[in-house]
C-alpha cells in the first residue's frame, strides 16, 4: 500500500510539473501524438483523401500509400489542423510535391498551420467556397517566430520548403512572414478570399 501511495504521488507530481512548464508540455504533447499514426489516408479511384494531424509517421504513410496506389493524381484534404512534428511535415510535403498532384479543399474542408504548409505541395491547388485556411506564428522552447529578426536561420526551413515546392524566393518570404505576423501561436487567422489569391494559395479562381 505504501509503495502504491508513493507511486501515485510521483505520478501526481509529474502531472503537476507538466501542467506548469510549457516546454515540458510541448515535449510531452509531441511524444504522445507521435506514438501512433494520426494522419488518416484513404483512396477512392485516383483520389487520395487526407484527414487528421500530421506527425512523425506521416512521411512513411505517404510512401506506403503511393507504393500501393501509384495512379493517385488528386489529394483532397478534409480536416488537417496542423502537425506535431514540423520537420516530418515539411519532409512529407516536399516528397508529395514531386508527384505533381492536384490538391483540393472541399466546401467543408479545414486546414491550418502545418496543414496549410502541406497544402502548398500541390502542383494545382483548388479551394472550393466554404473551405477554411488558417495561418499563425510557430512557437517552441518558450520562443515564438516573431522573436527572431527577418533572415534569421530559424525562419529558413519554411522559406526553403516553399521554394522547394516551386515558389520564388521573393514569394516564399512574402508568404512566410505574413503567416507569422497574421496571428500569434495560440490563435489562428483565417485567410480571406483576397489573401488566398494574393499569396497564391489557390492556383485558380475560386
Amino acid at each position: 500500500m505504501k509503495k502504491t501511495i508513493i507511486t501515485l504521488s510521483v505520478m501526481a507530481l509529474f502531472i503537476l510539473i507538466m501542467a506548469q512548464i510549457p516546454l515540458v508540455q510541448n515535449i510531452a504533447f509531441g511524444l504522445y501524438f507521435n506514438l501512433s499514426e494520426q494522419t488518416e489516408l484513404s483512396v477512392k479511384g485516383k483520389t487520395l483523401y487526407m484527414d487528421g494531424l500530421i506527425n512523425a509517421k506521416t512521411p512513411q504513410q505517404f510512401k506506403d500509400i503511393f507504393q500501393q496506389y501509384p495512379e493517385i493524381d488528386t489529394l483532397v484534404m478534409i480536416e488537417v489542423e496542423g502537425s506535431v512534428d514540423d520537420e516530418a511535415n515539411l519532409e512529407a510535403a516536399e516528397w508529395v510535391s514531386k508527384k505533381k498532384l492536384v490538391f483540393v479543399l472541399e466546401p467543408e474542408s479545414l486546414i491550418a498551420s502545418g496543414g496549410t504548409d502541406f497544402f502548398l505541395a500541390g502542383k494545382t491547388r483548388i479551394i472550393n467556397e466554404g473551405a477554411q485556411v488558417g495561418v499563425h506564428s510557430w512557437a517552441g522552447n518558450n520562443e515564438v517566430a516573431t522573436d527572431f529578426p527577418r533572415g534569421h536561420e530559424y525562419h529558413q526551413p519554411y522559406i526553403e520548403y516553399y521554394t522547394a515546392v516551386g515558389w520564388s524566393r521573393k514569394d516564399a518570404e512574402k508568404f512566410y512572414y505574413y503567416t507569422i505576423e497574421a496571428a500569434p501561436a495560440d490563435n489562428i487567422h483565417w485567410m480571406t478570399e483576397q489573401e488566398l489569391i494574393e499569396y497564391q494559395i489557390v492556383t485558380q479562381e475560386l
